[in-house]
């Protein structure tokens, strides 16, 4: 672990504080401990892992390095509020924060840091996520309340971008970035919340990206430099609840209870027509995937349907 021992200051301030939350996923924690210690990197840096109450023996293998910081929580306090105690709990200039499952290497962290030194007024940046295939992940965010609507009209800007920055060898602005890493200015945090505990574990990073946009705080993508994010061993899946929840809280937050209601009736109507035509399908193929996909599906519908009588019933 080169941590530039002369760049740590008196009060024990660092350059960057790597922060990552874990919840049951030992191994990938451990091999992201064991490369950050490993790592050759310019700049002094702290480690902390803040655990969700994991029962995979994380814990103990985290306890084995001690040169790493471990924050235990009692019980899952989600994303945003696991990050807010690390954030909490470590000085520095920058905060990393990032997945267990994202593959890193030191030249992508290096121009991270090259590249806010040299930008004062750039709030975050990103590498190119990618999955393990080489494709580009969506990894940032394009605000649109037309896109909200129209999610075609975001799959097809989402594939120029992706083309853009493919082709493009500059850092390029953006809306936000996504939560598998974030690279970001310390000073711009307001007070000592990162993220908006409100959500749990779906659209924190959203909520953060928007928030930061509206207050003219710049985000920016790194073309010429990328890491792997394996993406989604942590939650197993995505939880319906929890996404649909996190969703309509974002909308609601910063478009207002209109335009939230009347996405809910799109998404409802659109996953109805989706469950129908899965049952029509597994009339004729009940295949193992036609009747998983119906399942999904109707697990949606569910979802929706509770989240309607929910707010319905706090209207009355």
């Amino acid at each position: 672990m080169d941590t530039a021992q002369s760049d740590i200051t008196k009060d024990g301030t660092v350059d960057v504080a790597f922060i990552t939350i874990n919840y049951n996923t030992k191994v990938l924690v451990e091999e992201l401990i064991d490369f950050l210690l490993q790592a050759h990197l310019p700049y002094s840096y702290s480690i902390t892992v803040v655990d969700n109450n994991s029962s995979d023996g994380s814990l103990d293998a985290i306890s084995r390095r001690p040169q790493v910081q471990v924050i235990r929580n009692d019980r899952n306090l989600g994303y945003g509020t696991a990050a807010n105690r690390g954030v909490r709990a470590t000085k520095s200039r920058y905060v990393c924060v990032l997945n267990t499952d994202v593959i890193l290497n030191a030249e992508a962290l290096t121009a991270l840091w090259n590249f806010m030194e040299g930008n004062k007024t750039a709030g975050m940046c990103s590498p190119v996520v990618r999955y393990d295939d080489g494709r580009i992940q969506l990894f940032f965010f394009k605000f649109s309340l037309l896109f909200c609507y129209w999610e075609f009209l975001a799959k097809l800007w989402t594939k120029l971008f992706k083309l853009r920055l493919a082709r493009s060898s500059r850092p390029i602005e953006i809306d936000g970035i996504t939560g598998a890493l974030l690279f970001l200015r310390r000073s711009y945090i307001d007070g000592d919340a990162l993220f908006d505990e409100d959500f749990f574990f779906y659209f924190e990073d959203t909520d953060l990206a928007c928030r930061w946009k509206k207050r003219g705080y710049a985000s920016y993508a790194l073309p010429n430099h990328s890491i792997v994010h394996l993406g989604g061993l942590s939650g197993k899946g995505r939880n319906n609840s929890l996404y649909y929840s996190g969703k309509y809280l974002f909308l609601r937050k910063h478009y207002g209870e209109q335009h939230t209601q009347r996405i809910r009736t799109i998404d409802f109507w659109k996953i109805a027509r989706k469950v129908l035509s899965y049952r029509l399908l597994a009339l004729v193929f009940p295949t193992k995937h036609t009747m998983q996909k119906l399942s999904s599906y109707l697990d949606y519908q569910r979802v929706l349907a509770s989240e309607h009588r929910q707010r319905r019933n706090n209207v009355r």
